[in-house]
């Protein structure tokens, strides 16, 4: 195996390196195996203790959250512990789903599944299987995504397969679920309960911050407790090095590191922090031995990519997150990060990519850094401990949502289910919701004298809804529907004139059909090649990903209605969209065109609007990422999970701070411990800060008593707020 010393010294590079030693989570001979329990169809190894100790819960009746690091055979715990349990019967289809978070996860590990539950018919259900209705009226295991399980829910008959011989329920990689994501499952549980069945759910996740809070919400919507089985990190020994220092000419280096390893009789997965930066530098390096992969892709050319990695015909793979999840590519000795990883999550994930087994030697890792930031960290191994060792993220998820109330008042009227009094009262007020009750046949004890039904925004929304967000927008080319995205993507990258990604190919959007007030099932949105658009004389660059484009707002503009609590409405108004060209690994901006006419499009979430005089743009930028990396450092929550916008006239600056994916994140915090914290932060010098700060080169030129004046009144806004 080529060492990384001898070739970043070769190349003149400044590195620090550490050893990290070899996974002690090896199998004890003497424990049990897979015939210990009576399962031939599993590989009778011998098994990992947390293996063991979900096998021993399942078959005992309980729900399990099992948290272990990556190659340490969870899906063969849940799977082990469901055959052991038994029970399953012949011809009653959907006995046994398994959930995954991407189409291409059950695609991956459909073989190894149905392999073990060889004595029963699997099936995939996803939208890449045209049979699937029928195979899934007769399998006894389905593998399919939320997804697929959402849009049956609601257009299938009322409690069909997915409810009505439901014993087993198997969610993966938990930790990849949005908080809306988790409100439609948690409301799915509730559903499970409200059916009276005894489904035994276990969930999987290799990196999760926050497990016994998950038990513990989920036990809450599903009506019965959960145990969780924490494992451990199964890898072999690892040499990390640290580049301390910028690189002169990144694009050069990254072109001479790639042609190197791509002899190295290992292979090497490059993680590059934007799909324009792969682009680029797939282009660049003509070189059959080097491929790459990220969502933009074709499924096809997605999985001759992981073919030709699994066998050792690709030596080297440039992508961006798509590899980070348990996808098969088989053995990897070495990841490269350029640029640190956005979360500590995501850190570990790419981490566990290489050396997945005790017995496959030592392996590799360099990070390097994409900018000043990661160089300051990476130069400073105190700095670069304490991040690593940060939390993981948690999934941010209060234990009453109100996303997952709403969803399961929606769910309870469909199926004329009882419904709690909180949830009518909540659904009713914001007129999606109608009741009407006999009260002398309801005083005489029958549930039926209530009456609920969607009102007709209501049903509306309900029939927009998917497990992305509100509405699934149809993408037209030449009359024909080629794929879908969500009403939230469509306001914030869909707009006319942006360039999108369908199944490999670009397009762009030449226009919609309405311009809706909700999220509308009419809405469909036109595309056109990028030769046939304002965009034909650089469409070549458009085709290799190196031109993209960004959707401006107008914050100005930005208008809130207050539906309850902190859930509201809240208008964008975007003015046009910019036009970047990533030719040189650094954006710029190349063009602009505007939308017109400039519609307020809604998007429904939990915003906070707050309103300051007498302060500038920078103060308001410094003050809202103290308030963010805040709800990080201190309550362990994404740094993706808010998006804002400051806009500020002569007189007034106005901020806005919404959630990105709905969930009631605020419900979490503690206002004296963010404000605290965020005060701390503000104070701190840049060179001990653990996260990237916001306009750093205005820190001199800022009033940090305004700045602490906004933190003061952002968090008293956010935390006064919870509905």
């Amino acid at each position: 195996m080529l060492s990384s010393a001898t070739l970043l010294r070769s190349l003149g590079i400044a590195y620090q390196v550490e050893e990290i030693p070899r996974s002690n989570s090896v199998p004890d001979p003497r424990a049990k195996t897979a015939l210990s329990y009576g399962v031939s169809t599993l590989p009778n190894f011998a098994l990992y203790e947390h293996q063991a100790a979900v096998a021993d819960l399942v078959v005992a009746g309980k729900n399990v959250l099992l948290s272990s690091g990556t190659a340490s055979g969870k899906t063969e715990a849940a799977c082990l512990g469901i055959l052991a349990k038994g029970g399953i019967s012949i011809k009653e289809p959907c006995q046994v789903v398994v959930l995954y978070p991407t189409k291409a996860l059950p695609n991956d590990q459909w073989e190894r599944v149905r392999s073990y539950f060889a004595n029963y018919h699997t099936c995939r259900f996803d939208a890449d299987n045209p049979k699937r209705k029928s195979e899934v009226s007769h399998s006894e295991v389905v593998l399919t995504n939320p997804q697929m399980l959402i849009e049956h829910l609601k257009f299938s008959t009322p409690f069909a397969v997915f409810l009505n011989n439901l014993k087993f329920l198997v969610i993966d990689e938990v930790h990849l679920y949005s908080p809306f994501q988790w409100s439609l499952l948690l409301s799915y549980f509730n559903l499970i309960r409200k059916k009276g069945l005894n489904t035994q759910v276990t969930l999987l996740s290799a990196t999760l911050g926050n497990p016994d809070h998950l038990c513990g919400v989920a036990q809450r919507w599903l009506g019965r407790p959960f145990i969780h089985v924490q494992g451990k990190t199964v890898s072999s020994g690892t040499r990390r090095y640290r580049v301390t220092h910028q690189v002169e000419d990144l694009s050069s280096f990254l072109e001479k590191i790639i042609n190197a390893y791509s002899e190295d009789e290992g292979s090497t997965l490059i993680f590059l922090p934007y799909k324009s930066w792969v682009n680029y530098l797939y282009g660049r390096v003509s070189n059959k031995k080097v491929v790459r992969h990220h969502g933009s892709l074709g499924v096809e050319e997605r999985r001759e990519v992981e073919q030709n990695l699994r066998d050792g015909t690709a030596k080297v793979c440039l992508t961006c997150k798509t590899l980070q999840q348990g996808i098969d590519i088989g053995h990897i000795s070495r990841v490269v990060h350029v640029g640190l990883p956005e979360t500590v999550a995501e850190f570990w994930q790419r981490e566990g990519r290489k050396g997945r087994l005790p017995d496959e030697g030592e392996a590799e890792s360099i990070l390097i850094p994409a900018n000043s930031w990661d160089e300051g960290i990476l130069r400073d191994s105190q700095r670069y401990n304490k991040l690593i060792s940060m939390p993981i993220e948690a999934t941010a998820l209060p234990s009453r949502s109100m996303a997952a109330t709403l969803f399961d008042g929606f769910y309870s009227a469909l199926y004329h289910l009882p419904l709690e009094s909180e949830t009518l009262d909540i659904a009713t007020k914001l007129g999606w919701l109608n009741s009407s009750v006999d009260f002398e046949a309801y005083m005489l004890g029958d549930e039926k004298a209530l009456k609920v039904e969607p009102t007709l925004d209501g049903e509306k929304l309900f029939q927009s809804l998917s497990f992305y967000g509100f509405g699934r927008v149809p993408l037209l080319y030449e009359g024909s529907i080629i794929d879908e995205t969500s009403y939230g993507e469509a306001v914030r990258a869909a707009l006319p004139g942006c360039i999108l990604q369908v199944d490999g190919s670009p397009y762009v959007v030449s226009g919609w059909s309405k311009y809706p007030v909700a999220p509308d099932p009419e809405l469909r949105i036109y595309l056109k090649t990028p030769e046939d658009s304002p965009y034909a004389g650089m469409a070549e660059g458009v085709r290799k990903g190196m031109i993209f484009s960004r959707v401006h707002f107008d914050p100005q503009a930005v208008s809130v209605k207050r539906l309850r609590g902190a859930f509201s409405e809240v208008q964008l108004r975007p003015t046009g969209v910019d036009i970047y060209s990533a030719t040189k690994m650094k954006p710029k901006k190349i063009g602009w065109r505007s939308v017109v006419p400039t519609p307020e499009l809604p998007l429904y979430t939990n915003c906070f609007l707050y309103e300051a005089a007498g302060v500038a743009e920078e103060e308001c930028e410094f003050a809202l990422h103290a308030l963010v990396h805040a709800m990080r450092e201190e309550f362990s929550i994404p740094l993706n999970t808010y998006v804002h916008m400051v806009a500020i006239n002569e007189s007034m600056a106005r901020l806005l701070l919404y959630e990105s994916s709905w969930g009631d994140t605020h419900l979490l915090l503690s206002p004296e411990r963010l404000l605290d914290r965020a005060l701390t932060l503000v104070d701190m010098p840049a060179e001990q800060l653990l996260l990237p700060r916001c306009n750093q080169s205005f820190e001199t030129k800022l009033n940090m008593t305004k700045v602490k004046d906004v933190l003061t009144g952002m968090v008293t806004l956010i935390t006064n707020n919870n509905g």
